[in-house]
């Protein structure tokens, strides 16, 4: 019995190092005695093979892709460096003046009407919407003069692109 509990004496102070998630620098934390196991059978003769560390595990997460086209690789290292494009914004070469529709002013009405529009690569404008309006009358003119405008087009590496542009026409008295 003594030569059993030598024999796991390491094994137990081990497992109290472990057990209790502490640095093995740490001394063993005290542990109940162990219950005597029944006889156990003589032990087998030692095993030639030495038992060797697991080996690493690889996770690879993949993302579900559509049975129809091969999923692409995941590797940032395998694909090519693409410089960064050389973008410019749209600048305006032409302003119309919006009419202030006579109705308007005999109501008094006054305001800024905010339009999103989209600049082509020709640089006129079309798709003109308002975004935040004042009344219908300040609205439709200040359309009808966006729709006017010219710009210089936006360009990617050079070449002439759509853009969209937000902008603002105001009605004062």
């Amino acid at each position: 019995m003594k030569n059993a509990l030598r024999a796991l004496a390491p094994a137990l102070a081990l497992a109290a190092v472990v057990g209790c998630g502490k640095a093995p620098t740490e001394p063993p934390r005290a542990v109940a005695p162990p219950v005597p196991a029944p006889a156990a059978p003589p032990p087998a003769a030692p095993s030639t093979a030495a038992t060797a560390p697991a080996p690493p595990v690889h996770v690879t997460v993949e993302e579900s892709q559509p049975q129809d086209r091969p999923a692409a690789p995941k590797s940032v290292a395998a694909r090519p460096r693409t410089p960064k494009a050389r973008v410019t914004q749209p600048v305006q070469v032409r302003r119309v003046s919006p009419q202030y529709p006579d109705v308007a002013k005999r109501m008094r009405l006054e305001g800024v009407v905010t339009l999103k529009a989209r600049v082509k690569s020709d640089g006129s404008v079309d798709q003109v919407k308002v975004v935040n309006g004042v009344h219908p009358l300040l609205d439709g003119a200040a359309e009808r003069a966006v729709q006017q405008w010219r710009y210089d087009p936006a360009t990617v590496d050079g070449r002439p692109v759509p853009a969209g542009v937000r902008v603002t026409v105001g009605f004062k008295l």
